[in-house]
């Protein structure tokens, strides 16, 4: 069962709005939206097909992404995007273009 559009939104606010908090778990995403950990992980692989830590990874890949190409490479700090340090954003990173077709030039 797919959830609701504004399950959906609910998701991607609360991920728009603490992405850069290095310390963003499933617990505390599901805290914030005001549901389970349980019906979070349900409700991120009925709409997403992830967990919700790889949608947190996912998202913070997709804003460093933005930021790259707004601000420039040289710019770029990987907390803005709430990495811990660039080791585990470099990892992340490395992953995503694995796992996507398009490869990209950072």
């Amino acid at each position: 069962m797919k959830p609701s559009k504004q399950e959906r939104n609910c998701i991607m606010l609360a991920l728009n709005s603490h992405y850069t908090c290095t310390q963003l778990t499933a617990e505390r995403l599901a805290e914030h939206i005001g549901i389970s950990v349980r019906h979070l992980n349900n409700l991120c692989h009925a709409y997403f097909g992830k967990t919700p830590s790889k949608l947190i990874q996912w998202y913070r890949i997709q804003k460093a992404l933005e930021f790259y190409s707004t601000i420039g490479k040289e710019h770029f700090v990987c907390s803005m995007v709430g990495f811990d340090n660039s080791r585990t954003f470099k990892a992340a990173l490395k992953e995503y273009q694995r796992n996507h077709s398009h490869q990209t030039n950072l």
